[in-house]
């Protein structure tokens, strides 16, 4: 039988937000094309590269976030300067650039998107927190919903302005009715958890990480099917029926992680038939998205023959290619089969 294993590098956050921002064209954000065509091409210009830096459907390309965003960004879309911007500060598919980062952000800030004014909180953000939480307040001020969020985390950790419960509240109940669906979960996750200053509340917990879901959050969808499958003493009932509704709900979004939870719970039966085939199907999606634990299970199958014909040669492919992506739980099996990464 293969033990279910976790791994810190395999398992992505279940809190799976991103740095930036969770729509393709949030509210406040600013298109200005010349031509109906060019406005549709720089919306699935930036779409496409939210895909590829989230890895929603596809293998992470960081890369191929930023072609994309560019192209968009040279057709005026002002998504795609922000999401190009973050992409600078960060060095993901780019060479690490403060400046190029800010003139992007200049630039959505010259065509009236405030979302500028979020990335020039997280071009300062942790160098001169000051400076970071001013810009914050300055995009939650003028109405947007992730500069609402990001001042609420400052606030919370007392990054360049004092703790204060209350307004990191304020803020994230502000962002809740403005639409943000990070702010749905994390304050989702607080109240079940009971984390932080919050005090848990599983039902209001609950209600709000559905909300997101429904909204097409992912997040909030990873998290319903983690909650639901494992006891973790949040009070919440287990239930294998509803983990796979909110899994089966993320994978079709293209959720490598939700793929993988798919997997594992055909493979050992829990709360479904245990269907070997089912669940190959469903690690070779997630290893097509390069998820390092689905090549582990892969790896696994093949080297004991479950569901397949024993094959060792592709076995230590397999664990190869997940150590390959820093999975310790692979790693240990190559050992186990006398193999090196």
């Amino acid at each position: 039988m293969i033990r279910r294993r976790w791994c810190a590098c395999c398992v992505r956050t279940l809190i799976w937000v991103s740095v930036c921002f969770r729509s393709a064209v949030p509210a406040g954000a600013v298109v200005e094309p010349k031509t109906q065509p060019a406005i549709d091409e720089a919306v699935a210009l930036v779409k496409r590269g939210v895909r590829f830096e989230e890895g929603l459907g596809v293998a992470v390309d960081q890369a191929e976030a930023a072609r994309c965003y560019r192209k968009a960004a040279d057709l005026g879309n002002t998504q795609g300067m922000v999401r190009l911007g973050l992409l600078y500060v960060f060095g993901k598919g780019v060479r690490q650039d403060n400046a190029e980062a800010a003139a992007w952000f200049q630039k959505a800030i010259d065509k009236g998107d405030r979302g500028g004014y979020v990335g020039l909180g997280y071009l300062y953000r942790g160098g001169d927190d000051e400076q970071a939480v001013g810009w914050y307040r300055k995009a939650a001020e003028l109405g947007d919903a992730d500069g609402m969020v990001c001042l609420a985390e400052m606030i919370r950790y007392g990054k360049g302005v004092g703790k204060n419960t209350g307004e990191e509240m304020k803020w994230l109940r502000k962002a809740i009715d403005a639409g943000s669906t990070h702010a749905m979960v994390l304050l989702g996750t607080a109240y079940v958890y009971g984390r932080g200053h919050v005090e848990r509340n599983t039902g209001l917990g609950l209600s709000l990480l559905r909300n997101a879901a429904d909204l097409g959050d992912v997040s909030a969808m990873l998290n319903l099917g983690h909650l639901y499958e494992l006891k973790e003493g949040t009070g919440i009932a287990q239930d294998y029926s509803e983990a796979l509704k909110w899994y089966w709900k993320a994978a079709d979004l293209g959720a490598a992680l939700a793929m993988t939870k798919l997997g594992i719970l055909h493979l050992e039966g829990r709360g479904i038939d245990r269907d070997s085939e089912e669940a190959l199907k469903w690690f070779n999606k997630a290893a097509d998205l390069d998820y390092a634990l689905a090549m582990a299970y892969l790896g696994i199958m093949y080297r004991d023959g479950v569901g397949v014909e024993k094959d060792l040669s592709k076995a230590a492919g397999y664990l190869r290619e997940a150590a390959g992506r820093d999975c310790l739980w692979a790693k240990d099996e190559l050992a186990k089969m006398g193999q090196t990464p």
